[in-house]
């Protein structure tokens, strides 16, 4: 019986699409090449209006959805002003 070593994997999936990254090594930087860590900071409020909480969100997007998302935010800000 011999030892075999497994090294340690990673997935990374788009969440919002849920397309797999085909790499499976870590990333220093959280995410794969080219993918978007989009975090929407907010606080959570209480029954009296006081923040209570943070209530951030965050996604971590393939660079097709980072794409999609990117033009739908440029169309509500122009359509905005």
């Amino acid at each position: 019986m011999g030892l075999n070593e497994i090294p340690k994997q990673y997935e990374y999936s788009c969440d919002v699409c849920n397309y797999m990254h085909d790499k499976r090594q870590y990333y220093n930087s959280g995410r794969p090449p080219h993918w978007t860590q989009l975090i929407l900071r907010r606080e959570g409020y209480d029954m009296t209006g006081a923040a209570a909480c943070d209530a951030s969100i965050s996604f971590l997007m393939c660079p097709k959805c980072t794409d999609i998302v990117v033009e739908k935010m440029n169309a509500l800000k122009d359509s905005a002003q």
